[in-house]
């Protein structure tokens, strides 16, 4: 969260916070950021898919497919 708060203009950093809330089923803070990552890259293959799956675990299936 801190580098974050200190850099949320980094891909990486929202990338690596949204796989954590991953790891803790937290699915509206794992979408959130990477939401966040997706807008510093548009076209990163991984983050549209973990996305499209975010939104699938939350229910969310025709978002999750427009990702995939």
């Amino acid at each position: 969260k801190k580098l974050v708060s200190i850099s949320p203009r980094s891909f990486t950093a929202q990338f690596y916070i949204a796989n954590a809330y991953f790891t803790l089923g937290k699915l509206d803070e794992e979408i959130m950021h990477y939401n966040a990552a997706l807008a510093l890259s548009p076209s990163n293959i991984t983050v549209l898919t973990n996305l499209g799956i975010a939104y699938s675990q939350k229910g969310d299936k025709t978002t999750g497919r427009l990702n995939f």
